[in-house]
């Protein structure tokens, strides 16, 4: 299982966060986009098992255990360990997995995926850059191409 940061230059002091990740840093560009370093994030993973989080993430005490965990109790799905509470939905459905003494929740995603800590099964990254070449948008938001991308 491999672990990433997605970071950008600007965030350098929160790099300490990280022990064991491989850093992925923003190349930079005439415009911000967030899918620029995401898609390098995934580009790394390749075929590869793996937990892509942005730089601006705080973790929770072990948090290399507890996702190697949780990947290998779902190794075929896309995990969000990060679900805002603004998504009323996500929250809704965690709560309701919750009482029913489950471990996951599913949550539909239309618009976006949380991508602030996500583990991607083994092959997904290459298949979500692949569909991402073949659309050529202008999009830059790194969890609405991935949201499109794994519907």
């Amino acid at each position: 299982m491999r672990f990433l940061v997605q970071h950008h230059p600007s965030r350098a002091a929160l790099l300490e966060r990280f022990p064991g990740f491989t850093v992925v840093t923003d190349p930079g560009g005439k415009l911000p986009s967030p899918w620029r370093t995401y898609s390098r994030c995934l580009d790394e993973l390749g075929h590869e098992q793996g937990v892509i989080v942005q730089d601006d993430a705080y973790l929770c005490d072990d948090f290399h255990r507890l996702a190697t965990e949780a990947a290998e109790t779902c190794p075929c799905r896309v995990l969000c360990l990060f679900v805002s509470g603004q998504a009323s939905y996500a929250v809704q459905a965690m709560q309701i997995a919750q009482a029913a003494g489950e471990s996951f929740a599913r949550i539909g995603y239309d618009h976006f995926l949380p991508v602030v800590a996500t583990v991607w099964p083994a092959g997904a990254a290459r298949e979500v850059l692949a569909w991402a070449d073949r659309r050529r948008s202008s999009e830059t938001a790194d969890d609405a191409i991935t949201a499109a991308a794994v519907r």
